[in-house]
């Protein structure tokens, strides 16, 4: 018969086998669901860094506009505008006398 030829070794063997595609599918499951998360993570991160940087500009062009607003209510006829915190290289904002 047939039925006789078959091993209860072979028979195990595909047992484990089953249960062992079983776990992989889980296991797929399981790291797709991480996989999503993190995707997740990293976009609420991206918006996070984008607000940031433009929260950033935003403070800058307060203090900037502050600056010159408070230059004109001292010197109504001066000609200095300010565009950047920091002076450069070549400019000079006071005089000494």
């Amino acid at each position: 018969m047939f039925v006789d030829e078959i091993s209860l070794e072979s028979l195990l063997f595909y047992k484990e086998q089953l249960f062992n595609a079983e776990d992989a599918e889980s296991k797929v499951q399981e790291l797709d669901e991480q996989i999503r998360e993190l995707e997740s993570i990293i976009t609420m991160f991206e918006i996070a860094k984008d607000k940031g940087i433009s929260t950033k500009k935003e403070v800058i062009s307060n203090v900037l506009f502050s600056m010159n607003e408070k230059y004109k209510s001292i010197d109504p006829n001066g000609t200095l505008f300010f565009d950047s915190l920091f002076t450069k290289k070549t400019e000079t904002y006071s005089v000494i006398k």
